[in-house]
């Protein structure tokens, strides 16, 4: 896939360049006809030096817009094959069929015998209320079980069920799903704000001091003069990798969800802090 994209980009690269090198001719050439032309006219006497300054002025000042012109084209054919992408994704069928069905509140998790990815019949419950670890033998084996529990793949893409206080995801709405189960990325973002608005976006959960107590976001706020009111650059530019994940488990957290999951939350954190946020999520 590599090697046919370099080639491509290769390909078009040469196609722009020649396109832009013959526009640029044209251009040129034309403004130096325009000119021999002015230049012709005057040596005859049929125009006055006046006019020909005037001629090779008006060449010289219509050439970039003309360069601008010829490459119209170009912009086009890019909006095209841009618009043809954006229709191509529009017009896909959704990944999931919504189901008409909505899970209890408060139930409890059900894996069985789930095959996909790196996955291997995995089978474990979680009961309400109840705190559990799961540590793979393979990375990406954290990952293919966060993307199922997502609903990031569809439930007919793999083998096995998965149950939602006793309903299947397959029976349920994404939305309902997800509503009532949180399932919080490993690289989730962090946006442009403060920190209370990456905390809690819709700005109605009761929940935030807990949460950022949890997370052992506290020095963090402690830190600067703002608090909570703290500005944050996209992506958390101006915040530490440790800072940003604990951010973000602190948004998880100030959900408020019947389940939630957490996938590799403490990775850029100390063992000593990893600790601490381990007791404080399991007392919530």
């Amino acid at each position: 896939v590599s090697t046919d994209a370099k080639r491509q980009a290769i390909t078009v690269a040469r196609v722009n360049g020649a396109y832009a090198g013959t526009a640029l001719a044209l251009n040129a050439v034309l403004a130096a006809a325009v000119s021999l032309t002015a230049g012709w006219l005057a040596f005859e006497g049929r125009i006055s030096i006046g006019e020909l300054v005037m001629a090779v002025g008006l060449a010289q000042f219509i050439m970039e817009p003309l360069k601008m012109f010829s490459e119209m084209p170009k912009y086009v054919m890019i909006a095209r094959a841009s618009a043809e992408r954006m229709a191509l994704v529009l017009s896909a069928p959704p990944v999931t069929v919504p189901g008409p069905e909505r899970p209890a509140p408060g139930g409890d998790l059900e894996v069985d015998g789930v095959r996909h990815g790196t996955l291997r019949g995995l089978k474990f419950s979680v009961a309400a209320g109840e705190f559990v670890a799961i540590a793979p033998y393979q990375p990406r084996a954290a990952a293919d079980l966060v993307s199922v529990l997502a609903v990031n793949v569809a439930p007919p893409a793999y083998e096995g069920v998965v149950r939602l206080s006793g309903q299947e995801l397959a029976d349920l709405s994404v939305e309902a799903v997800r509503e009532h189960m949180l399932v919080n990325p490993y690289d989730a973002e962090i946006f442009g704000g403060t920190l209370r608005t990456n905390i809690d976006p819709s700005g109605s959960s009761r929940t935030i001091p807990e949460a950022v107590e949890a997370s052992m976001l506290t020095d963090v706020v402690a830190l600067h003069r703002d608090g909570l009111d703290y500005a944050v650059r996209d992506r958390g530019a101006n915040l530490s990798g440790g800072q940003r994940q604990r951010l973000s488990l602190a948004r998880a957290l100030a959900a408020d969800t019947d389940v939630l999951v957490l996938h590799n939350p403490t990775t850029a954190v100390d063992a000593v802090t990893e600790q601490l946020i381990a007791r404080n999520i399991a007392k919530l």
